[in-house]
Order: structure tokens, then sequence, then C-alpha cells
């Protein structure tokens, strides 16, 4: 019923016959194939120039145990045991989930951490970050919708504490001026 011979007609047998261009048909006839492409390697450097390299645990990373060293850190994966790197900054990434003592320059969290957190210049709990445990830090950011639980103790800055009287002593003061 449908035979192309029977009904006369001619169908193309492809897209020249057609008279129909696609871009590839302005292309060279010859095919460069990918060893004879030069390739230029692209680097992209996680690396602050003042502080050093950058050193990343991937999510797939488990480390139990104390790490330590002098480069910046970003952790993505899961570390149980002490980090010291009172010189650098540790940042947890959006997967990372630390389970103890931090004690770094600063702490930047974006994971989650269950333990004390001790930065010597400042600490900052992301949006997306959660912190279970006590922080002293002479700076510290909570953005909204960040998970905090403990206390925070802000008293030294370069080991010298901002207050000289206690609080309660200056409440005292505001008081009975009023």
């Amino acid at each position: 019923m449908w035979d192309k011979k029977e009904s006369g007609v001619k169908y193309p047998k492809d897209r020249k016959e057609l008279g129909v261009k696609y871009p590839e048909d302005n292309r060279e006839s010859e095919v460069k194939y990918p060893e004879e492409i030069p390739v230029t390697p692209q680097v992209r450097k996680l690396s602050n120039p003042e502080r050093g390299e950058v050193v990343k645990i991937g999510k797939s990373i488990f480390i139990k145990g104390e790490v330590s060293g002098g480069q910046d850190l970003i952790i993505d994966g899961r570390v149980e045991g002490e980090i010291q790197l009172k010189e650098n900054q540790v940042t947890i990434g959006e997967n990372g989930k630390i389970s103890g003592e931090i004690h770094a320059k600063t702490i930047v969290i974006h994971g989650e951490v269950v333990g004390n957190m001790f930065a010597g210049e400042k600490l900052e709990i992301k949006a997306s970050g959660a912190l279970k445990g006590d922080i002293t830090s002479p700076r510290l950011i909570i953005d909204d919708g960040a998970y905090f639980k403990g206390s925070i103790d802000m008293m030294e800055v370069d080991g010298q504490k901002r207050l000289e009287r206690p609080a309660t002593e200056i409440l005292e003061v505001v008081k009975s001026e009023v």
C-alpha cells in the first residue's frame, strides 16, 4: 500500500540532497584527534599568598586522630580528634563533620561540628553550619539560620582582658547612675 516504487515519489538519501547546511559542513575536512590538540592545564589555586598553600580533605576521607600542620585546611570529610592549626584558617565545608576540638587562627563552619572551638582571631558559623560546643574567640559571626549550642568566651584579645572589672561591677555602676 505505501510502497515507494508504486507512488513515484523520490525520497532524498541524505541532507545534502535536500540542500540543508549545518555548521559542521563548514569545518575543515581533516579531523583533529585529542592527541593532536595542544592542551594547557588550568590550575586553580586554593591559596592565600600571605598564608601559604591550602589543603583539602575530600568528602570521602575519614581521619581519626590529631591533625596538625602549618597550612590552611578545608575539611569536607569526617574528622574525629583534635585539630591544631593555631596560625592558620580551618574551614569546615558543607559536607564536613567534625568531632573534637579545633585550635586555629580563624575558623569558618559551613558543616557540622561537635566540640570546643578556640579561634585566635575570629570564628564564623555560616547559615548552613552547626556547632555544639563552647567558643573562645575575640570575634564571632553567626549567620541567620546557623545552629549554635554552647557558651561563648570573648574576654581575651591578644592575651589581654577587655574589661578590667567583672561585668557584675559594671552593671552595678550603671544601675546606681540611673
